[in-house]
């Protein structure tokens, strides 16, 4: 079972990629929506016969809903024996209680760092429009000497794509053994010339992780671990509640009115549910032929594609490019592994 909790729609940030926009509601879950949450998340386990559950933090800014995190951190080890925490932050609030918490009860932790200083400050801005860069390193180093397995999750734009590599060992430098490369699919400047470079990219970062030993960058061979789609588990198995408690299949479609499947004060609304998960039954038209028609997100997630194109068959471009390239790249990776003969 895998829940993930809006603690937050406010971010202190005003990044210039955010999918959410500009407009953020700007909530923080109340202490009652805590509790329905807690409430509803223990009737589904009650049904689960000792499941693991996965809870991921999410916002906005997660920890700016830091009470909420500490609540249901404290509330639901208490309840549940096999569950573990994940979080994303832009790390630019660090208070002695939130290093603790980050430290100790996080299992998997993500920081959202782009790069150097220039790739960093590009995007990554205060509201006021100062950059992030320094204090995010600062409180990332804070980190990184007390839990090693901390992830650095970079954002990728076309105006930085030259400098992938480049950023990537920067990163490295800093200290964080975990990278993930992530291209911002929602940019509508990407093409064909700059998927080129982006190959090029990690075909370099492939070739400069030879002198390093014990780093992690699962873009180079995630392809190859890639299994066949399943299907859309939203609202059996995978459940997100935004601050006001209202529940959504995927993170992507919170704040979708269209999309809701629920609150967690009345349950859940299985017919909405199933006519979702049903949806994963129509083709794409358009990938029918594609040797990664069972691999790729774009023919798995139809919310994806209708959040993006406007049509639950018709995925974005780049979301095409990105699964080939991904193969190329593992094919590559692999070849150097010594994994694949040449």
């Amino acid at each position: 079972m895998h829940i993930t909790i809006w603690t937050s729609d406010k971010c202190n940030l005003q990044c210039r990629y955010c999918y959410e926009g500009k407009d953020k509601p700007g909530q923080i879950m109340s202490e009652e929506i805590c509790k329905a949450t807690f409430s509803f998340i223990q009737k589904l386990m009650s049904e689960r016969n000792d499941e693991p559950l996965s809870i991921t933090f999410h916002g906005g800014e997660p920890l700016l809903g830091i009470k909420c995190i500490e609540y249901f951190v404290e509330e639901l080890r208490n309840c549940f024996t096999k569950c573990r925490f994940s979080m994303t932050t832009n790390l630019t609030i660090l208070t002695k209680r939130i290093e603790e918490i980050l430290v100790n009860e996080i299992d998997d932790l993500s920081v959202s760092i782009d790069g150097n200083y220039l790739a960093h400050n590009l995007n990554r801005r205060f509201k006021s429009g100062r950059g992030t860069y320094e204090i995010v390193k600062e409180n990332s180093l804070k980190l990184l000497s007390q839990k090693k397995n901390i992830r650095a999750r970079m954002t990728v734009v076309p105006e930085n794509i030259e400098n992938l590599s480049e950023n990537i060992e920067h990163l490295i430098s800093i200290g964080f053994r975990i990278i993930e490369p992530i291209l911002d699919f929602t940019n509508p400047e990407w093409n064909d010339a700059y998927i080129t470079v982006y190959d090029q990219q990690l075909r370099r970062t492939a070739d400069m992780l030879e002198k390093y030993r014990d780093i992690d960058i699962p873009v180079l061979y995630s392809a190859a671990c890639k299994t066949k789609n399943s299907p859309c588990d939203g609202g059996s198995g995978s459940f997100n509640i935004a601050t006001d408690g209202s529940i959504y299949p995927c993170i992507l479609s919170v704040h979708k009115q269209e999309l809701t499947i629920g609150h967690v004060n009345t349950g859940i609304d299985y017919k909405k549910v199933t006519w979702i998960q049903n949806l994963d039954k129509i083709k794409n038209d358009g990938c029918i032929g594609c040797q990664r028609y069972e691999y790729c997100k774009s023919t798995r997630c139809k919310l994806v594609n209708y959040i993006n194109t406007g049509s639950y068959n018709t995925p974005l471009p780049i979301m095409c490019k990105m699964e080939n390239s991904a193969v190329k790249i593992a094919k590559y990776y692999l070849h150097k592994k010594g994994v694949l003969p040449q």
